[in-house]
């Protein structure tokens, strides 16, 4: 499941906790859970801004995370991914399965083949990683 976030949309989720809810935190009095959004999982979702973003299956986004739109390109983001916190996603990149974005890093290219972890301000290959071998 994927999910899409139009341009105008605000997402604000003080008060809300979803599947994603750390398994230490205690949710407040008046916090609804909601069902599962695709595995999607944000521990501290304070700060997280998505404009016109498309999430993939089972992904981390942890605080201050922003994908920003630019000029109506969207952010793309695949399956299983990890954004760390205060990353910056910028529009018209698309990040393949399995990439791990580290905390603060700025990213401004595509990486759509996955599989990789960025870092740094411009964000680059920090470590290549390969899928698991799968045994019959």
């Amino acid at each position: 499941m994927v999910k899409t976030l139009p341009a105008s949309s605000r997402l604000r989720l003080t008060g809300i906790a979803g599947d994603g809810l750390s398994s230490f935190c205690s949710p407040a009095s008046g916090v609804r859970r909601l069902p599962s959004w695709g595995g999607l999982y944000m521990p501290h979702p304070q700060g997280i801004v998505m404009n016109n973003a498309r999430v993939g299956e089972n992904c981390d986004l942890y605080g201050s995370v922003v994908l920003i739109n630019y000029f109506g390109q969207g952010v793309r983001i695949g399956d299983h991914c990890k954004l760390g916190n205060g990353c910056r996603i910028l529009g018209g990149v698309e990040l393949g399965a399995h990439t791990k974005v580290a905390p603060g890093a700025v990213v401004f290219e595509s990486f759509p083949d996955g599989w990789v972890t960025l870092w740094g301000n411009p964000a680059v290959v920090k470590r290549y990683r390969k899928p698991p071998e799968i045994q019959l």
